[in-house]
């Protein structure tokens, strides 16, 4: 598989999918991020 986006990779790419029809709350993602995986890091590249 080519590299579509350089900094990410290319399995995560692969898993990922298409967000339409709803708005991220940008919010509620963090404050759950905080809550079940406080290691992983919220990178916000768009």
């Amino acid at each position: 598989m080519p590299l579509l986006i350089p900094h990410v990779p290319p399995t995560v790419v692969a898993a990922s999918r298409p967000i339409s029809g709803w708005k991220l709350d940008r919010e509620r993602l963090a404050a759950a991020v905080r809550h079940y995986a406080p290691h992983v890091a919220i990178v916000d590249v768009g």
